[in-house]
């Protein structure tokens, strides 16, 4: 696999490995902004660590809660507080699991994210 970036297009392919590496593990950058930051495909990005021998794989952070009694809760992702998963508290959007956003409404009208 030829790996290749727009923004650094002198650096080989081991420079390349190595960046990747160290924003992943050493500086705890999620995948997204790695590929962001490199102007590479999110799947390049992910290939390279899954495919590196010495990384360990972050598992991805669980949003929705259910609660015994069926209540499903999600955690904002601007104050960090968990509340339950309506309208009251979170603006509807379809393209999120759930149908709901990840940010609560109270966090949206300070600017927090």
């Amino acid at each position: 696999m030829a790996l290749k970036s727009p923004k650094y297009p002198t650096w080989d392919e081991d420079y390349l490995r190595a960046a990747i590496i160290h924003y992943y593990v050493d500086q705890h950058h999620p995948i997204r902004k790695i590929a962001d930051g490199l102007k590479m495909s999110f799947n390049t990005v992910r290939r390279v660590l899954i495919t590196a021998p010495d990384v360990e794989m972050r598992e991805q952070e669980e949003r929705t809660e259910t609660q015994a009694d069926g209540t499903k809760q999600r955690r904002c992702r601007g104050c960090g507080e968990v509340l339950p998963l309506t309208k009251d508290y979170f603006h509807r959007d379809k393209t999120k699991a759930g149908g709901f956003g990840y940010t609560c409404k109270d966090c949206r009208r300070c600017g927090r994210i």
